[in-house]
């Protein structure tokens, strides 16, 4: 049944539910119209929810882990349970519509995921600069100078900035050979675009010219042409 949770709730994500569960409606009610012998309908949904529980096994699928059911242990124990009267042929439909939801559940994060990903493409810096009215710089580092952010400057190259690789060993190991930090900065205060749901801490280069972006499992790193900090800042943030 885990499959519901740890649910996200993008506008692709919700959109994606809600046809989820309006399918597994349509398939319940289906089944309880054609339904063969006297059926109660809190026991038939009962035996839909039960029929959710089964092993699963874990399996990473486009940066997400997948719960891919492989026994109905729901379903197992509603027949044991009710072998010996006709409850279980009366309910079996049900338990074994509860046990396909899980497969239901796997399309639709997977659709969800590269609806999103169409949407908002995840190495488009401006999908989370959509909004930098009341974005600012604080120092991550006491030794840098104090900086503040040239929004203008940063919003007009927001489409003209080129994604490059991650070097993220050779950064470390500069820090270990006591060069200066690569990213001293971070730029607060910004809104990703409404709808994506997708939060980030954005570290800037200390050139002015670059942007780390790190998300909950996946880092970018973006550069523009001209620098985006002026000299000087608020001597309060550190």
């Amino acid at each position: 049944m885990d499959f519901w949770f740890d649910l996200e709730f993008s506008i692709p994500h919700i959109i994606l539910y809600l046809l989820e569960f309006a399918l597994i409606a349509f398939l319940f009610m289906r089944i309880y119209k054609k339904r063969e012998f006297p059926t109660k309908l809190w026991v038939a949904i009962l035996a839909t929810i039960i029929g959710l529980i089964a092993l699963s096994i874990d399996i990473p699928v486009r940066d997400e882990i997948i719960h891919l059911s492989i026994l109905p242990l729901g379903a197992w124990a509603l027949y044991f349970l009710w072998k010996r009267s006709n409850k279980w042929e009366t309910y079996r439909k049900f338990a074994w519509l509860g046990f396909l939801t899980s497969y239901i559940s796997i399309m639709t994060i997977l659709g969800a995921e590269i609806f999103h990903d169409l949407i908002y493409p995840k190495d488009d810096v401006s999908i989370y600069l959509a909004n930098i009215e009341e974005a600012s710089v604080i120092r991550l580092i006491e030794d840098v100078p104090f900086v503040s952010l040239n929004a203008s400057n940063l919003e007009k190259q927001l489409f003209s900035f080129e994604e490059k690789d991650v070097q993220s060993s050779n950064w470390y190991h500069e820090t270990d050979n006591g060069k200066p930090k690569r990213f001293p900065y971070q730029l607060i205060g910004t809104n990703p675009r409404f709808g994506s749901y997708l939060d980030s801490v954005i570290y800037i280069e200390k050139d002015g010219k670059g942007l780390l972006i790190q998300t909950e499992d996946h880092q970018y790193y973006f550069r523009s042409e001209q620098s985006f900090l002026e000299e000087g800042g608020d001597e309060n943030e550190a």
